[in-house]
């Protein structure tokens, strides 16, 4: 209901009155003046648009008189809307699917930060309960350093770190990444071409790949653990993980030790 009040607040917004703009007598008789010809005519051969009001010669909106004498029996079930209407019509029902379809972008946009943020907020009370039960307390750092820290440490949380990708000869490594991902993950994360990397001695190289968020990373954490599954050899030698520090690293090696 609000959607077709709101529909007919913008068609009477960008609408002129029909053909006539009103009549010139307050019943509407046969002194009507059609404004697209602005000649007299009786009630028998003029239509009324439902939306503006204006009063119509049949021939004036483009009706000819054998299709006109079958008409006037089904507009009063039906109702007839002039060109002028219609068209100010379509443009309003635009601007309402646009707006709509702006709101939904700004949801799901609003979706994603919330997710963002659940995680940041479980993986702070992680680390906070880390440091309370058996981590010694860190010494002060400058708040250069700090920021330091923590700058990387966020870099970290938004790059995944592949062991036994192989190289594609002709292929850079992100799309090599990227097509991998759509193969077998059943997913297509956006790679910042600049920032790919290749590390490490060992054949093949470690691939660092940094993505567009802490989210995007965890889409791609996830499924990947299903590779050991997968029949091609080559599949199952890959190993996506996250990319931790020294400290963390060793912790995650001790917890799979324990």
């Amino acid at each position: 209901m609000k959607n077709e009040n709101a529909l007919k607040q913008l068609v009477s917004d960008n609408t002129q009155p029909g053909c006539s703009g009103g009549s010139s007598s307050s019943s509407g008789t046969s002194s009507a003046l059609r404004q697209h010809c602005n000649v007299p005519a009786n009630d028998t051969d003029s239509l009324l648009c439902d939306i503006c009001g204006g009063t119509f010669h049949a021939k004036c909106a483009g009706i000819t008189d054998n299709v006109f004498t079958v008409l006037p029996a089904s507009f009063s079930v039906t109702g007839w809307v002039c060109t002028s209407c219609r068209a100010s019509s379509r443009k309003a029902f635009c601007q309402l699917q646009s707006g709509q379809t702006q709101l939904a972008e700004e949801v799901a946009k609003l979706k994603v930060t919330v997710e963002e943020l659940k995680t940041k907020v479980a993986t702070l009370r992680a680390t906070i309960h880390d440091m309370t039960s058996s981590a010694p307390i860190p010494r002060p750092q400058s708040p250069n350093g700090l920021a330091t820290v923590i700058r990387e440490a966020n870099k970290r949380k938004k790059t995944v770190v592949i062991s036994g990708l192989q190289l594609v000869p002709g292929t850079d490594d992100a799309t090599v990444f990227t097509n991998f991902c759509e193969n077998h993950l059943a997913l297509k994360p956006y790679v910042d071409l600049c920032q790919v990397k290749r590390v490490g001695k060992s054949v093949p190289q470690k691939l660092i790949v940094p993505l567009l968020s802490e989210h995007s990373a965890t889409e791609v954490l996830c499924p990947a653990k299903e590779l050991r599954r997968a029949t091609d050899p080559e599949v199952c030698r890959v190993y996506i993980n996250p990319d931790l520090s020294r400290e963390e690293a060793k912790a995650a090696y001790e917890k799979r030790l324990a």
